[in-house]
């Protein structure tokens, strides 16, 4: 008699059982963890505009509702393959300005579609965040959305 040195099927079905568990445990952290590193591509859009709003404030007296009227600003403004935020909306007037950017699918593209915006109030220095996009910039979480984060300007 000889002996064959082999696995059983039971043996590798708990090994294919105990690697979907793990997967299953890591994809969707792994996604979590994309999404909070791309928001900081719009902290950085956000931090762009803020330098060219005051720069326009202090020469105009108001805040641009349009990105075409500030200088020296590059950002991307309509969706790309390249970006994983673009502007989609400015609205500005003499004490506030609100930048609205949207999610590509760049990327898992799970959140594509999804707005994040950022509101500055002259009067009181204040940046408030809100927008369906779960991830507010710096990579914080904020389930409720109505929530501010913290001025990453002040």
């Amino acid at each position: 008699m000889y002996s064959k040195k082999a696995f059983t099927i039971l043996e590798i079905l708990i090994v294919v059982i105990v690697l979907g568990v793990l997967a299953a445990l890591a994809i969707p952290r792994y996604i979590d963890i994309v999404e909070k590193n791309c928001s900081n591509e719009a902290m950085h859009i956000f931090t762009v505009i803020k330098k060219a709003q005051d720069v326009y404030y202090s020469q105009y007296g108001a805040y641009a509702n349009s990105i075409t009227v500030l200088e020296n600003v590059s950002v991307p403004t309509i969706a790309g393959t390249d970006t994983y935020f673009y502007l989609s909306n400015l609205t500005g007037d003499t004490a506030n300005y609100t930048v609205e950017l949207t999610r590509t699918a760049k990327g898992t593209g799970a959140q594509a579609g999804k707005t994040i915006t950022m509101t500055y109030m002259h009067s009181t220095f204040a940046t408030t965040f809100g927008g369906d996009y779960p991830y507010k910039p710096g990579g914080v979480a904020a389930p409720d959305s109505s929530e501010p984060a913290p001025s990453p300007f002040l």
